[in-house]
């Protein structure tokens, strides 16, 4: 019985070796896309040391705010869409239910977003305030575009 154990663990170690590898290839993918996201905004806004340091950590515990309202948003679609007729199976209630969810998620984001751009008026003057949204915008475009390149130079 232990062999058989044994055994079992060595066939199914590629498989646990490659689940890590993979999750840490995503891990590795999004700490990059962060680092390209924080050297954009700071030239787009021409940082200084000190705006930097005052601004990094209120920028980061905004998006964390709302990083966790993505996930829970996409936790809600997950909900709702393992297949297509999900929806015409809902009841009434359910759906107000679900619609409801959803503008209370709106509502939230907003929320934050009011506060934060608040927080970032007292670490930053007004005009780089103005362009932090700017450059967040920017920012997507770009990366949206290298997505689009990438994907025409490999045909796919």
């Amino acid at each position: 019985m232990r062999r058989l154990k044994s055994i079992t663990f060595i066939l199914f170690l590629p498989l646990l070796m490659f689940a890590q590898n993979k999750e840490a290839q995503k891990q590795k993918k999004k700490e990059q896309m962060e680092a390209m996201k924080v050297a954009y905004i700071t030239k787009e806004l021409s940082l200084t040391t000190e705006e930097a340091q005052a601004f990094w950590p209120v920028y980061n515990e905004y998006n964390s705010h709302l990083n966790k309202l993505r996930v829970e948003r996409r936790e809600l679609k997950k909900s709702y869409k393992k297949d297509d007729d999900a929806i015409m199976k809902m009841t009434e209630k359910e759906l107000d239910q679900l619609t409801s969810k959803n503008f209370e998620l709106d509502e939230q984001k907003t929320s934050i977003q009011k506060k934060y751009h608040d927080e970032f008026k007292k670490v930053l003057p007004p005009y780089k305030v103005y362009f932090l949204y700017k450059s967040k915008n920017g920012f997507k475009k770009a990366m949206l575009k290298r997505v689009k390149e990438s994907r025409n130079q490999t045909g796919k």
